[in-house]
């Protein structure tokens, strides 16, 4: 089985589904306090809350999910979670777009006139520019949710 299989793929994208899940499950397991996973700005938690709440929120801290800003510490909460995995996301594929480079530039090097090595070397630097590329869309999904979450 090589790395540019149909098999990887869908294992890798299944884990990351199923991370994600469990990760979320665990964030939200608590019913009267939420752990915040990743820091969220003064303008984030302002337009999450409709300007109601004006403060930056630090990963680590816990927000009360009771009384009356319950509503507005679910959303900040969910936020950071949001924020959270994409940031692991970014990360992961980052370095999985650097090795891929790292190979595909060996396989140039060693490739010498065999046209396979060209080609599967192509092939790889193809997919790690695609990764990169993945990475930074990783990098709007907040703002995307924070648009839905707000409306």
């Amino acid at each position: 089985m090589t790395l540019t299989s149909s098999r990887f793929g869908y294992g890798a994208v299944a884990l990351l589904v199923a991370l994600g899940m469990i990760i979320a499950l665990g964030a939200f397991a608590q019913t009267t306090t939420c752990r915040v996973r990743a820091d969220v700005t003064e303008g984030e938690v302002n337009a999450l809350t409709g300007g109601a709440q004006t403060a930056t929120v630090i990963a680590g801290s816990s927000l009360n999910l009771t009384g009356a800003n319950a509503g507005d510490n679910a959303l900040i909460c969910g936020f950071s979670l949001i924020k959270w995995i994409t940031n692991i996301l970014f990360v992961v594929i980052i370095a999985v777009a650097i090795l891929l480079f790292a190979y595909a530039a060996f396989l140039f090097v060693t490739a010498g006139d065999n046209p396979d090595k060209k080609t599967r070397a192509k092939t790889f630097l193809i997919w790690a520019i695609v990764g990169l590329i993945v990475a930074s869309l990783a990098r709007l999904i907040p703002g995307i949710a924070q648009t839905l979450l707000v409306s």
